[in-house]
């Protein structure tokens, strides 16, 4: 229930987020499982593992859950056998196959083994904000997230969001951090950073485990190199690194939020799971506004006509 990830997204005009409607509409793209000869399938499922509904409301903020299967077929296995049985085809012909005959033959080979390939499951939380606007996608890819995100928007009719990004560039303000030292109050800097030239040819610089405030690092830095990620801590309550596009991953809730649900017994999982979701999301709305005050505020939204996608 505590984000791994977090992709941001501030919604650009007013849209009613309603539990019971969302409910609804939710239900019309509810996941199906992967028939005999279905390669995928992506739907929603219970916002709570085990549970009943497609979403959970908890202190006016929302969890939703998407699943994908997919079958596993290695390229490897398929690329096998269809070399197997093109040489084959060959052999008893007496001549080389054309380009669509061995379309064919994969094409054929894929529909007989997909009724016993092997399903994988993936699941996507997402965290939606309705008082501030802000939709939070828990996945360490942006596609990953717009495909969620476009689940969301075809369940809902429109869904008019924008990633959010800051006034000031995210590099500009982290590459100050580290030349100066001077990091806002409640934040630290770690020991991992990205550095990338302005440079088309200047090349690109990973540090881990390393002192950023070092003259290494700064020379880095008189080199027109600009931090392009950074790890932070937040108020010892919440480490990530920051991205130049604001995504935040490594997200690490610390034992300061994480042990105050202890007293609830793992056992009563439906309890548990509605105090973690309540907990992390107050969390997690916190410092998306503290990010948002740091680096510099939000430009104006150019609100979208009503009938926008």
């Amino acid at each position: 229930m505590f984000a791994k990830n977090m992709i941001i997204y501030r919604v650009n005009r007013d849209v009613d987020f309603n539990a019971d409607k969302l409910e609804q509409q939710l239900e019309e793209f509810k996941l199906t499982p992967c028939g005999s000869q279905d390669k995928q399938k992506f739907g929603w499922v219970s916002a709570l593992p085990k549970g009943e509904m497609f979403t959970h409301l908890s202190g006016g903020h929302i969890l939703l859950r998407s699943c994908k299967q997919e079958k596993l077929l290695p390229a490897a296995c398929i690329n096998k056998l269809v070399k197997e049985k093109v040489d084959y085809m060959e052999a008893q012909e007496g001549r080389p196959l054309r380009k669509a005959e061995k379309d064919d033959i994969r094409d054929d080979i894929v529909m007989d083994k997909l009724p016993t390939a092997f399903i994988k499951e993936t699941f996507t939380n997402v965290f939606i904000f309705p008082t501030d606007g802000l939709i939070v996608v828990d996945t360490s890819t942006h596609k990953k997230a717009e495909d969620t995100l476009a689940l969301l928007r075809k369940s809902m009719g429109s869904l008019p969001c924008i990633p959010l990004i800051p006034q000031i560039a995210v590099e500009t303000t982290l590459t100050e951090w580290v030349k100066t030292g001077d990091v806002p109050s409640g934040y630290e800097i770690g020991n991992a950073a990205d550095m990338k030239s302005i440079l088309d040819d200047g090349g690109t610089v990973k540090l881990k485990n390393n002192e950023l405030t070092s003259d290494a690092v700064h020379q880095h830095i008189e080199e027109n190199k600009m931090v392009i990620a950074l790890e932070l801590s937040w108020q010892d309550r919440i480490s990530f690194v920051l991205k130049e596009n604001m995504q935040l991953s490594r997200v690490n809730f610390g034992d300061v939020i994480t042990d105050q649900n202890e007293d609830i017994p793992r056992e009563d999982v439906h309890a548990r799971m509605d105090a973690d979701f309540a907990l992390a999301a107050g969390e997690m709305l916190a410092l998306i506004k503290s990010l948002i005050d740091v680096l510099g505020g939000l430009p104006l939204l150019i609100k979208s006509h009503p009938n926008s996608p």
